[in-house]
């Protein structure tokens, strides 16, 4: 994700963490991400859990708010990138 941001500065990257936890403290996830990108901490799982179909962790395009595509953990690489870079230049 820094390759891809340091390339697409323009690009806003958040990192959305289903958890039940209401306590971000508890929620050590959130410390590993880096800085330059937005960490939110999602307490509506079943809701995350339906847009990704069940699978974690997930890439996800969204434009007002819906999702445009999404990829599996298994399913991103090369061409996931490729296809974020051309949706968003």
């Amino acid at each position: 994700m820094m390759k891809l941001k340091k390339r697409n500065p323009s690009i806003s990257i958040s990192y959305w963490v289903a958890t039940s936890d209401t306590i971000p403290e508890k929620t050590l996830i959130l410390r590993v991400i880096p800085k330059e990108f937005k960490a939110i901490q999602q307490h509506e799982t079943k809701a995350i859990s339906e847009l990704t179909k069940g699978t974690f962790p997930c890439f996800v395009i969204s434009n007002d708010k819906k999702a445009v595509k999404i990829w599996n953990n298994n399913q991103f690489g090369v061409r996931a990138l490729d296809e974020i870079e051309s949706f968003f230049n």
